[in-house]
């Protein structure tokens, strides 16, 4: 039997992909349909904190949704819209943007890609037809975090070490000063606000000054640099409060909570909303009542009396019995009457 010329055999292949497509249109609409994701980040996603949990959010995309993904990192504040522009334009239908910085700048990008979405993560009061913010209240787990550095405390001092003083941050700051005080209205709190979320010598000479004035408990809001933070506090014996995915693995002797702002399960649930069709256009909060949103204890740090009371107090604030309010302004939390606790 003669072989088949290479060119017709080729052909044949062709058309045979042409018939399955015909007679399965389904198929053929999968192959078009491969959701894309990309995210836009501030920092690196080595960070420990706030920039690294996003990219782990961006992997569960990947895995539970079976996306296409991108990142930009260390993304300079002169190219966040070129940057946004670009995974828009390479047809990106989920861009997620990190941090409350990006909220002006996405409703102003998204009505020129009215077929996709841009999502703040840590965002306040976006809303839009094709965007919104997700924002997790994280001032509950700070009033929590607090209510836990009081009763623990040995010197009624404790210091914060705070990367920058944009409102939802102070208002975290502010949440945790009063739950300091409704749980020990002897206890001081300390802040300093450094300017930055990268410089680690900073965030260590911040935290080795508040330690030399007392300070046995810091709390840091401060992204890479709360490295410095844990760092000065393991030197000199203090006890560290992080922020965003649990720090305990990076000191267990040292960390003894974290104030947890995890966005991976918001941006799940912000993709799961978008593929079935339910995007409202409504910003979308997420509180302690979610696996967002945390007091996350270390195991041995406190004592059950202690933990008892947290979780008296958590599910007074998930009742909606304790509203902890957004105090914007530096040293509200001293000017409110301390809670009963």
């Amino acid at each position: 039997m003669q072989a088949m010329d290479p060119i017709f055999r080729s052909r044949r292949s062709w058309i045979g992909v042409a018939l399955l497509f015909l007679f399965f249109p389904a198929l053929a609409a999968l192959q078009g349909d491969e959701l894309k994701v990309a995210l836009v980040l501030p920092g690196s996603i080595s960070d420990h904190g706030f920039n690294e949990v996003a990219y782990q959010g961006l992997q569960d995309i990947q895995k539970q949704f079976n996306a296409k993904i991108a990142y930009s990192e260390n993304t300079a504040l002169v190219n966040y819209e070129r940057v946004i522009r670009s995974f828009a334009d390479d047809g990106n239908k989920i861009i997620f943007c990190r941090g409350l910085e990006f909220g002006d700048l996405a409703k102003k990008i998204a009505p020129d890609y009215p077929q996709q979405y841009f999502i703040v993560s840590d965002g306040h009061e976006v809303r839009g037809p094709n965007v919104i913010s997700i924002e997790p209240r994280t001032r509950d787990a700070a009033f929590l975090c607090g209510v836990m550095a009081g009763l623990t405390t040995k010197t009624n001092k404790v210091g914060a070490v705070i990367g920058f003083d944009f409102p939802l941050i102070v208002g975290d700051v502010e949440a945790f000063r009063w739950g300091l005080r409704s749980s020990n209205p002897k206890a001081e709190l300390q802040v300093i606000y450094l300017g930055t979320f990268d410089d680690v010598s900073k965030g260590r000479e911040a935290a080795l000054s508040e330690i030399g004035s007392g300070c046995d408990i810091l709390y840091h809001i401060a992204d890479t640099a709360g490295m410095g933070v844990i760092q000065a506090a393991v030197d000199k014996g203090a006890y560290v409060i992080g922020y965003g995915s649990d720090q305990n693995h990076l000191a267990p002797k040292t960390v003894i909570a974290t104030e947890i702002s995890d966005p991976r399960f918001m941006m799940v649930d912000t993709v799961q909303l978008i593929q079935e069709g339910k995007f409202d256009g409504h910003d979308r909060i997420y509180g302690v009542e979610s696996p967002s949103v945390a007091c996350a204890v270390a195991p041995g740090f406190i004592s059950p009396a202690t933990q008892a009371k947290l979780d008296q107090v958590k599910a007074r604030i998930v009742s909606g019995q304790l509203q902890i309010p957004l105090l914007t302004a530096r040293d509200a939390g001293a000017k409110l009457p301390v809670v009963h606790l």
